[in-house]
C-alpha cells in the first residue's frame, strides 16, 4: 500500500497582524453577509487562512444588520447582494442612513450583478469596495485588506 499523504492546516496562535503606516496592529474581524452556504464557507475559509478573524456570518442582510448593530468592534463586512429577505444593497442603504454604522464598520459588496446604478450612490457613500463574482482569491483579499485600514479603533 502507498503511503497517505496529509496536509495540516496550523493556525498561528498569536493575533494575526498587518502593516498600516508602518505599524502592526491586529487585523479586524470580518462579518460574511452570503446567502450560498458554499460561498459563505470559502469566504471564511480564505479570509481565516489570511489572518481575519470571522466574526460571524449571516445568511441575509437582516441577520447581518443585527449583527452589526450589537457588534463591540469595527467589523470588516464582506456582502453579497442576491440574497432571500434582504439583499446586500438594501442592506447597506439600512446601513447608510445609521450614521454609526456607517462610520464605524468598513464593507465590500461581492455580487454578479455588475450594474449597480442605483446602488453605485450608497457604495461611494459608505466608501464600500467592490467585487465581481466570480472573483479571484487575490480580488478579494485586496478589496478586504483595502476596508481593513479604513477600520477606526
Amino acid at each position: 500500500m502507498g503511503s497517505r499523504r496529509h496536509t495540516r492546516v496550523v493556525k498561528p496562535a498569536n493575533k494575526p497582524i498587518y502593516r498600516a503606516g508602518g505599524r502592526r496592529r491586529a487585523k479586524p474581524s470580518v462579518l460574511i453577509v452570503e446567502d450560498d452556504p458554499c460561498i459563505r464557507r470559502l469566504l471564511r475559509e480564505v479570509l481565516e487562512l489570511e489572518g481575519y478573524p470571522i466574526y460571524g456570518a449571516a445568511e441575509h442582510g437582516i441577520e447581518g444588520l443585527v449583527l452589526l448593530r450589537f457588534s463591540q468592534q469595527p467589523l470588516v463586512v464582506v456582502t453579497g447582494h442576491i440574497m432571500p429577505v434582504m439583499t446586500g444593497l438594501d442592506m447597506l442603504e439600512e446601513v447608510a442612513r445609521d450614521p454609526k454604522l456607517a462610520a464605524r464598520h468598513r464593507y465590500v459588496m461581492a455580487t454578479a450583478a455588475v450594474n449597480l446604478v442605483h446602488g453605485a450612490a450608497v457604495l461611494d457613500e459608505l466608501d464600500a469596495a467592490f467585487v465581481p463574482k466570480p472573483f479571484t482569491v487575490e480580488q478579494l483579499l485586496d478589496a478586504v485588506e483595502r476596508a481593513a485600514r479604513g477600520v477606526v479603533r
